[in-house]
């Protein structure tokens, strides 16, 4: 049964590696076929006899323009499955546990962002962000952080965090930096946390926005991060490293940007599929490596750092990023007076 699931699964890597790529294969001469035209036959399964004399299954599938890499991925590899559970039916149904871990291990092999369920009961909870409470940005630390805490990113608080910067960038006294506290910032709509990445800077890497006002803000800011940062709260995090004038600052987070589609195969199985807005694509579904490591938690409560003065020195890697930004301004003047004091 070994030999014949490892053919199968090789085969199957071997159909689902040119899908992924998306690169043109050479022609026999090493020249570049990308600009070359050819025809795809409908979805056809053949066999293939080794001269061992087992069997490998080739499926090959039209591709549809309109379609996404994710689901293209998901039909092509459900289709593997699928043929591989169709030719072992007893063995599978006798060592379940043991072939659905191997096809676990296969679709890591391909990419992290791939998984496999047993059943449509083993599908985790949508973490949609819901209806989340705005938290008011608030001024802290004798009056020179200012500290945002964003728990989800929603349409209606975006708007609302709009409007609170645009005040925020016409007092007279600026701060000298700014937090983001995304300890336990979550959610799964990507474009939207790319909306709040435009408040904060103007680049290639937010150009897919709508947002008409970007920028609002130009601080040095500190990103904190944790365990408990995934989905949107990654892609937010990635947007803003990307732009040079943020640091990340806690512990590795969950390296879960994306939503999964779940596409259920015909033995009952379920693939699940990265669902990857247009213009992330080059986020990585892997856990983000802070620059500076400290001990994100236990993250102290919204209510009592917007309502106690000198709260956040309760919190261990608030403060931290509070002396780090005052020392960068304290950089910042003395280099302006040219290292005198």
């Amino acid at each position: 049964m070994k030999s014949i699931l490892a053919t199968l699964v090789l085969a199957a890597h071997c159909a689902a590696i040119p899908l992924l790529s998306q690169e043109p294969a050479p022609g026999p001469d090493g020249q570049d076929r990308g600009n070359t035209k050819t025809e795809t036959p409908s979805a056809e399964e053949k066999d293939v006899e080794t001269p061992s004399g087992e069997i490998r299954i080739v499926v090959e599938e039209e591709k549809k323009e309109d379609d996404s890499v994710g689901v293209q991925v998901g039909r092509k590899l459900s289709e593997i499955i699928t043929e591989v559970e169709k030719r072992i039916p007893q063995a599978v149904e006798k060592r379940r546990d043991f072939f659905a871990e191997g096809i676990k291990g296969f679709l890591e092999e391909i990419s992290p962002e791939l998984d496999y369920l047993p059943d449509e009961s083993a599908i985790p909870p949508s973490g949609k962000t819901g209806d989340i409470e705005f938290l008011k940005p608030v001024i802290i630390h004798e009056q020179k952080i200012l500290y945002i805490r964003i728990d989800g990113f929603t349409e209606r608080n975006f708007v609302r965090l709009k409007e609170e910067l645009v005040d925020i960038s016409r007092f007279k006294n600026q701060p000298v930096g700014a937090i983001l506290d995304l300890r336990s910032a979550a959610g799964e709509n990507g474009l939207v946390a790319g909306e709040y990445a435009s408040l904060f800077f103007d680049g290639e890497a937010v150009s897919f926005t709508k947002n008409s006002i970007k920028a609002v803000l130009k601080l040095p800011m500190m990103l904190l991060v944790g365990g408990r940062t995934s989905g949107d709260g990654e892609i937010f995090t990635c947007l803003l490293r990307r732009s040079g004038r943020a640091l990340v600052v806690g512990e590795k987070t969950a390296g879960m940007p994306f939503a999964r589609l779940p596409v259920k195969l015909e033995s009952g199985g379920i693939l699940l599929v990265p669902d990857i807005p247009a213009g992330l694509e080059w986020i990585k579904s892997a856990p983000i490596e802070p620059g500076i490591a400290v001990n994100p938690y236990p993250q102290i409560e919204y209510l009592k750092i917007s309502g106690e003065k000198s709260s956040e020195m309760s919190d261990e890697a608030v403060r931290r990023v509070c002396d780090l930004l005052v020392s960068i301004e304290a950089l910042h003047k003395d280099k302006g007076t040219g290292g005198k004091p």
